[in-house]
This record gives C-alpha cells, structure tokens and sequence, in this order.
C-alpha cells in the first residue's frame, strides 16, 4: 500500500481494533445529541442514501454522495456502509449564555440574543460551547470532514460548497514565487467561529497584535456587518475570549483588527512568500498557489489534510505557543531553497492525493479496507 494511504489508513482505523462495534448504540447517540448524520450504502457500483438523522447539511452531503458515487464506480467490490456527519465539526454543539468575564449563567432569564449578544445587557452572550462527546468513541465510526481531537471519527474529504470548480483544482496565483516582493506572514479570514472552545482564529490575531512587524493576520469582509458596522465581531466576544484567556488586550485597539478595513484582494495576497491558513476544506487556492503555506493548528480540532502535509517538508504548521520565526528562517535562506523545496512537495502532494480523480482512487482503496473491518 502507497506509505501515505497506508498512515491515513492506520491514523483513522487502528483506534477501533480492539473496539466491540455497536451501530445501534452509535444511532442512539446521533439522535441524543441531534447530530445531522446520512446513513449511506455503498454496494455493487451504486451509492444509496439510507437514511438522514437530523438535520443535515444538503450541499455538503450532495457532494459527498456524488464524490462517493464516483469511489463506487471505480472500485464496484466496495460492500459496506458508512455514517457520514454532514456539518463541521464532529462534536457537539451545545449553546450556552456567558458573562463577558468568563462566567456560565443567566442570572436575568435573558433570552433577547441578536448575533450572540444581549440587546438589553451587553455583558452576556449566547454562544457554541462545544463538547466532545466520550461515549462515542466505544460505539462505531463516524466519518466527518473535521473532528473533536478527543473523538474517532474518520476522515472525510469535504468540498468547499461555495466552488463550483473544486473539481479542477486551478490555481490562481497568477505570481512565481520570484515575483513575490514580501516575506511578512499574511492572513485574511472572514469566519471567526464563535464557540468556547474554538477561539484559535482569535488567538491567531493576537499572535500579529502583539508582533505587528512579522505577521499581518487581520480578519475583514466585503460588506458592512448589520450590527457592527465596519467590525466583523462584537466587542463582546473579544471581551469574552480575552477574560477567558486571562489577559490585558485593548479591546478597542484588537477590534481594529477585525474589520472591513483590512480587506485585501488574493491578486495583492498572492504578493507574499508566506500565507498563513487555517484548517479548511476552502483551501485548495492556498494548497495549490506558489507560496509558502503557513497553517495555523487548532488545539481541538483535527483536519483530512493533516496526516499528508508533514511539517517542514510540505507545509510549515504553528500555534500561539511557539515562534515561528525560527521556522520562516530557514525556509528563507541560500535565496529560499528550502521554502521552494516545501511548495513543490505540497504541489505535488495536492495533485497526487487531493486532485479529485486521484482522491476517488486513493480514497476508494481506503473504503475497500474499511469495508473489510466493518460491517453494519
């Protein structure tokens, strides 16, 4: 078996060997935490949608089920059944109202939340408190296109659903790395992702707050926000997440850096040897470009692409706790040989396992012994 199929392989399957597989049990469990999930059959060439708990994410599982109909045609022996969760994350997403300081409750009965805050006290929010959820780990598999790290789902690959050309994988970096003029970290986002235990992005901010001359991470939009005006988060949140990190940040001087004032173009984005992501299925315009990408990693969260991109090698990963500027050091010296070698690996990795014909090949050899070890 090709080494990397065979680590993806062992990194989603060996954590179920010694497991006394219970789909019944997993089925409960789906309907106690209301997870969107599609039971599908994959027998004979054909894909059959079984059955749909819940409420499911139509485009994602549209996709998925072209994507597995597509597996099934090459490798028509595939016999077996999956459960797929068609929403984000494999977790479960419980919603809570918090203090701005850091404290669970409601001691008002609050319930007049509009985009996570109190219209009559602004020191509460309502926000995603994600959990994992333990029992799942002893019951049977979960596919998902990301995953709680504490929970063994299988991963899936995910289609970002506003690309309607994910299919070809084009690049768009109209830039040869040699005519790249900057050598700054940079980062644009758009989604903050409000949950508890998910406030990374905002970390990553901080991470360019506090060190301005090396990493440009802002978040920005195209369009006024409803409420916040030209800010794309409520100070609320960034009160919230800085109480809760035990932390002294300006509040109003952070905000700066989420706002439609930062928006940048991918053309003048692509200006930069080194671009920072975070894990996403939207990322092929990163993974296929001609820079260098420097992803962010979530503490909690885990995502398909980690067990092919190997840090250094492919891609440069990093978090709020280290400095990367070690990293980006000796990715730039003798005139960038090694920040040349990481981006024609990537590119090559991309097209040989993330490509979409290849992944239907690959990823059916993959199903194929998944099939062989469960049944339902």
């Amino acid at each position: 078996m090709d080494e990397v199929v065979d680590r993806f392989t062992r990194h989603n399957l060996d954590s179920w060997k010694d497991i006394d597989l219970n789909p019944q049990a997993l089925e409960r469990i789906i309907n106690k935490y209301k997870l969107g999930v599609a039971k599908i059959i994959i027998r004979k060439g054909m894909v059959i949608l079984d059955k749909k708990f819940n409420n499911c994410h139509g485009k994602y599982l549209n996709r998925s089920l072209k994507f597995l109909s597509e597996v099934s045609k090459e490798y028509e022996e595939i016999d077996t059944s999956i459960y797929l969760y068609t929403r984000d994350t494999l977790q479960y997403d419980n919603i809570n109202i918090y203090n701005v300081n850091g404290t669970l409750e409601n001691p008002k009965g609050l319930d007049d939340f509009v985009w996570g805050v109190s219209k009559t006290d602004k020191d509460y929010i309502r926000i995603v408190d994600s959990k994992d959820i333990p029992e799942y780990n002893n019951t049977f598999p979960l596919f998902c296109f990301e995953r709680e790290r504490k929970m063994n789902g299988i991963l899936f690959p995910g289609f970002d659903a506003a690309d309607n050309d994910y299919i070809l994988s084009k690049n768009i970096d109209e830039y040869s790395f040699d005519e790249k003029d900057t050598d700054r970290v940079l980062f644009r986002g758009f989604n903050v992702c409000a949950d508890v235990n998910h406030l990374d992005k905002i970390d990553m901010m901080k991470m360019s707050y506090d060190n301005p001359d090396k990493y440009d991470f802002k978040m920005s939009s195209t369009r006024m926000h409803p409420i916040w005006g030209k800010n794309i988060v409520s100070r609320s949140l960034l009160e919230f997440w800085n109480n809760n990190r035990g932390l002294s940040t300006d509040i109003d001087l952070f905000r700066d850096y989420f706002s439609i004032d930062n928006f940048m173009s991918y053309n003048d984005m692509f200006r930069h040897r080194y671009i920072a992501t975070v894990g996403s299925a939207k990322n092929n315009k990163w993974y296929l470009s001609n820079s260098v990408v420097i992803e962010y990693k979530f503490k909690n969260k885990e995502f398909f692409h980690e067990v092919l991109f190997r840090d250094m090698d492919s891609i440069v990963y990093f978090d709020n706790t280290e400095n990367i500027e070690d990293k980006i050091n000796r990715l730039s010296a003798d005139d960038y040989k090694l920040a040349r070698e990481n981006i024609r690996k990537r590119k090559e990795l991309y097209m040989k396992y993330l490509h979409y014909p290849n992944l239907i090949k690959w990823y059916g050899l993959f199903l194929l012994e998944y099939g062989n070890k469960f049944k339902v």
